[in-house]
């Protein structure tokens, strides 16, 4: 009886060393919405991902930090592609009892090949608060394809200014965002690295464009860190 119970103990002590599985959203748009297209379309958005971005040699995943505050809400995904010609918009529901944390978001993509051979960070992934009809004005951190160990990031389609700076939080020290070189048209065109950054919650980030020798308003959107 002594053995037994020394057992459960220390069975109980690994399950709950063990990480747990992220749990699994509810894809909410039926069918799956993607398009590969002619000719780019570029939208109007600045921000079109806010993700860390891996390379896989299976199937494509797409997972994100949901924070606690997003229960029972519906998330918009947004994924384009860097050259534009291909772009996937769908809706996930968040359970009413989240706790935060790591989720899988379902990708039941028909390009699974396609969008496995491109280049690290070809692809930009925005996850924002609210339906796909609404304007982006959070955005939680999404990993495509097991960004394990890559550097966070800020996508922006800068509309061919002339530098870009992000000012995260409280710091008055701009982070200097890297031009993303393509030939034609492209969906975005400028990358801020997030790996100096050290941010948890929602924490405001304003992007500021210098255009023409000139700095226009800045665009700010809260971005939650994980550590919500």
């Amino acid at each position: 009886m002594f053995r037994r119970f020394i057992g459960t103990i220390l069975l109980l002590a690994v399950l709950s060393a063990a990480p747990l599985k992220a749990e699994t959203l509810r894809l909410a748009t039926d069918p799956f919405h993607e398009e590969v297209l002619p000719s780019a379309r570029i939208s109007g958005s600045l921000i079109t991902g806010v993700q860390q971005q891996g390379l896989s040699a299976d199937a494509i995943t797409m997972e994100a930090h949901i924070p606690s505050a997003w229960a029972g809400e519906t998330v918009c995904a947004r994924v384009v592609a860097v050259d534009g010609l291909y772009e996937a918009t769908n809706e996930y529901q968040v359970s009413g009892d989240w706790q935060g944390g790591q989720a899988e978001l379902p990708y039941p993509t028909r390009y699974n090949d396609k969008l496995r051979q491109v280049r690290q960070d070809a692809i930009g992934v925005r996850l924002s608060r609210g339906g796909c009809d609404h304007q982006a004005e959070e955005a939680a951190m999404a990993r495509w394809n097991r960004g394990d160990g890559a550097s966070a990031a800020i996508l922006v389609n800068s509309f061919q200014a002339d530098a870009v700076f992000a000012y995260v939080g409280d710091s008055t020290i701009p982070v200097r965002c890297d031009p993303v070189t393509l030939d034609g048209r492209s969906a975005y065109d400028t990358r801020c690295p997030l790996a100096n950054v050290h941010a948890a919650g929602a924490t405001e980030v304003q992007l500021l464009r210098i255009v023409k020798g000139k700095a226009v308003p800045p665009t700010s959107i809260i971005l939650w860190f994980p550590g919500d």
